[in-house]
């Protein structure tokens, strides 16, 4: 196992034109032995630009990477003792399984041919391939095809996995598949694993710590369930949970929360976090509004414009004024609710989150997860995965 240190990283691209593209900002990161990190966030991020200036397939402007306090800015991607994990798998489609699992060993080790064919069995094994060692890649399905790309990383026992949205080309099944399996090999090699995502329920399910990137700059680092629960902006809040936070534009006067539609009043606690901001950005998770409330409540009215049922859930779309606001609900109470309808929900001070309008900074999270117990522990259990 190995620990990666990377220290004020910066990539840009057309550099001193008229086009430069800052792709990846000041970035600075440990990732621990043997952890589990994954860098998620949309398109044009930055976390594939960052993953291949580990890998040394990018020139990096500025910056260091270190494996255990070993400068490898400046090396070649052969003298990093890191494998990496490609989307397209990169298989070479002359060459049998056994051909391309054994390809790297052959050119950049000094292991024979005994020792070679041994770690190819053994992984082959590990990945439930043994039977495909010796067909090609175009017979094989998508499935076996990544697995073939990740024992061809197993076989050279890395410091450092990186993996460039392995899963992206699997169908739904086979990638809910693919997560745990690819979760119980990390566990069981034990070895530090960069993974890159856009896709934020993988990164929940996955991941020991998620690293929420966008437009080049690191916005949050933290367990799932911090990123989760304890978002340090606007845009982690939004881009990590689905369905996606909802938003809401008020202004505070006094303890009251005015929305063009409504108006929430909250607790002198609230009110002093807010300090001398009057406008503010209310944040409502889809599963913190009930259906149901009255005055007692801080009730709110909606008309009902879309219902989809997805099995377990029941996402509905409301209008409150001009906004659209989802609610994730239990689906035997979306059974009475029809489109066109008018509704009131209602929503608990707890579960509101609230935001800068300028900075996008957050003032306000869940308050049902913060510190609680005489050591002072926090609630919210961040070691877990969801």
């Amino acid at each position: 196992m190995s620990k990666l240190d990377i220290k004020q990283l910066r990539k840009v691209y057309n550099r001193g034109t008229d086009t430069e593209i800052v792709a990846v900002d000041d970035l600075s990161l440990t990732v621990d032995d043997g952890e589990f990190l994954v860098f998620v966030g949309p398109s044009g991020c930055g976390k594939s630009t960052t993953l291949r200036s580990i890998a040394g397939l990018e020139d990096v402007t500025s910056g260091s990477i270190r494996i255990d306090g070993r400068d490898i800015t400046g090396q070649k991607p052969k003298n990093r003792d890191i494998a990496m994990v490609f989307q397209n798998y990169a298989l070479y489609p002359h060459m049998t399984t056994r051909e391309n699992m054994s390809f790297g060993l052959r050119v950049n080790s000094m292991l024979d041919d005994d020792e070679i064919d041994a770690r190819v069995n053994e992984a082959a094994k590990m990945m439930g391939i043994s039977e495909l060692l010796e067909k090609r890649p175009g017979t094989l399905s998508g499935g076996q095809q990544q697995r073939v790309a990740l024992g061809r990383a197993i076989v050279r026992d890395p410091r450092v996995f990186l993996m460039d949205e392995p899963l992206s080309n699997l169908d739904a099944k086979l990638r809910i598949q693919m997560r745990a399996e690819l979760e119980t090999l990390q566990n069981k090699l034990g070895v530090t694993t960069i993974y890159v995502t856009h896709d934020q329920t993988e990164a929940m399910t996955m991941a020991d710590r998620i690293a929420v990137l966008d437009d080049g700059k690191l916005q949050q680092i933290g367990t799932p369930l911090e990123c989760y629960y304890k978002p340090a902006n606007q845009f982690v809040a939004e881009f990590i949970g689905s369905p996606t936070m909802n938003f809401l534009t008020v202004e505070r006067s006094g303890n009251r929360l005015v929305h063009d539609a409504f108006e929430f009043v909250v607790s002198n606690d609230t009110v002093d976090l807010c300090g001398d901001r009057t406008a503010l950005v209310m944040g409502l998770r889809p599963e913190d509004i009930d259906l149901g409330g009255d005055e007692t409540t801080n009730a709110v009215s909606g008309i009902v414009e879309v219902i989809q049922p997805t099995g377990d859930d029941a996402y509905i779309d409301i209008t409150i004024g001009d906004d659209t606001v989802t609610l994730d609900i239990d689906p035997e109470q979306s059974v009475g609710v029809s489109v066109g309808e008018e509704i009131t929900v209602s929503f608990d001070e707890e579960g509101v989150y609230l935001f800068d309008p300028q900075t996008e900074a957050t003032i306000k999270t869940n308050t049902e997860l913060e510190p609680a117990g005489p050591d002072g522990s926090d609630a919210l259990d961040t070691t877990t995965k969801p």
